[in-house]
């Protein structure tokens, strides 16, 4: 099973018509990064 540390998902913005601001995008990456770390958990299951 591939993750975010693995490069099998991410998050991207590119192509779409919704404008995120900096702040946002800053913010998600600290939040990808506290997962790909182990420091947030995500579950596998639905």
């Amino acid at each position: 099973m591939l993750g975010l540390r693995d490069g099998g998902v991410d998050l991207t913005v590119e192509g779409s018509n919704i404008e995120v601001s900096e702040n946002v995008m800053q913010k998600l990456e600290e939040i990808r990064e506290a997962i790909v770390n182990g420091e947030i958990q995500v579950p596998d299951e639905l």
